[in-house]
């Protein structure tokens, strides 16, 4: 069964201190949320935050974090995580330089996250890669996406995110079901097109985006979390949570 939770990015300006931290914690939970991706809020530990979380009734269904923290400390990574309770951690993409965009880059970096992602395995950690719409532009011979979805090994996971799969032209579902079996964390972000012709992140089932399509290949591939978020947007982040939340409720019976 797949849960609903909050990408912590999307109330990011909402958490510049513990406090506020907390306040938002229970503003998700009175909208109906009771699980939040922990990603760019301020320095708190992990201690605090789990006895925030559990005070507000909210479960860590998995983090965002660097790669190089990652690298650097994989003892505290593991500890912090399994203080948070989730096994769940994802980073944020890859961006070499325009200027070296060529396929030996690519290559070292698979080989280095494979590597930090098998010392996170020895704690039980899972280590996932988070993708934006760069990873879907030719470097060389190869195309990013494709070529880490061959060479990140297991345990490695991909966190997916549906718009900015859709912005690079391809498709959401597609992408899922080649992900099945290691997209535990499934980021649901939706597409709503301007009159300049733009394309704004917007409430899940507002905009283009094929949800029925995108929840049965998520289905089909395992996916145990759907994580809202929204970048940005036009609604006040909260009310924007709520409007998605309502959606997934009323227009695809998912709660």
């Amino acid at each position: 069964m797949m849960k609903v939770a909050v990408q912590g990015y999307t109330i990011r300006d909402f958490t510049k201190t513990p406090k506020d931290f907390a306040k938002a914690c229970k503003r998700i939970k009175q909208i109906g949320y009771d699980a939040i991706q922990v990603s760019k809020f301020a320095t708190i530990s992990a201690k605090e935050t789990r006895k925030i979380l559990d005070d507000t009734g909210l479960v860590c269904c998995g983090t965002g974090r660097n790669l190089d923290v990652l690298k650097a400390d994989p003892e505290k990574a593991i500890e912090e995580h399994q203080i948070l309770g989730t096994s769940n951690c994802a980073i944020g993409g890859f961006f070499p330089p325009e200027n070296v965009w060529n396929r030996k880059l690519w290559e070292t970096f698979a080989k280095e996250f494979n590597k930090v992602a098998k010392t996170l395995a020895k704690g039980g950690l899972g280590l996932g890669y988070h993708n934006h719409s760069h990873e879907f532009v030719m470097a060389g011979d190869i195309r990013p996406i494709d070529f880490l979805l061959a060479r990140l090994e297991a345990p490695c996971w991909f966190q997916l995110d549906t718009y900015w799969v859709s912005v690079a032209g391809a498709d959401p579902a597609e992408y899922i079901r080649r992900c099945a079996g290691r997209i535990p964390c499934l980021h649901i972000k939706e597409t709503m097109p301007q009159r300049d012709r733009t394309m704004l992140m917007g409430e899940i089932g507002d905009g283009t985006q094929n949800w029925p399509a995108i929840f049965e290949a998520a289905r089909y591939a395992g996916t145990k979390w759907l994580i809202v978020e929204r970048d940005n947007g036009l609604l006040d982040p909260f009310d924007s949570l709520a409007r998605s939340l309502e959606n997934l409720h009323n227009k695809f019976n998912l709660y």
